[in-house]
């Protein structure tokens, strides 16, 4: 019969496995993919909501900044570094040049740390 400090230790060693095995599955944790989802919409609400939030937020329109994007890609090698997607990047590096803003502010508004 197994006593209540072998529970307790057998329960600490299953959720250590379970918590490294997501970990290096690549699987997102819940709040990994809430803020992957708030920073999806993020964006779309910028892009891909119309030209008028667009122009407002990066002084273009979608079709101007995709073809930014398109073209700082292929022609200059920008790359997603894994954390950031492409269009982020670019985003974010336009609103702090359209509204002199800070990258704290933004680091908000994408939920980044």
């Amino acid at each position: 019969m197994r006593s209540k400090y072998e529970d307790l230790m057998l329960f600490f060693v299953l959720t250590l496995f379970v918590y490294f095995r997501d970990r290096t599955s690549g699987q997102l944790s819940l709040g990994r993919r809430i803020n992957s989802r708030i920073r999806r919409e993020a964006l779309e609400r910028i892009v891909g909501e119309g030209d008028r939030n667009c122009i407002w937020e990066l002084r273009m329109n979608t079709n101007t900044f995709a073809n930014l994007c398109e073209f700082l890609q292929v022609q200059e090698g920008l790359k997603e570094d894994g954390h950031v997607s492409l269009p982020e990047q670019v985003a974010t590096f336009l609103i702090i040049l359209a509204h002199h803003k800070k990258n704290r502010n933004l680091q908000v508004r994408f939920c980044r740390s």
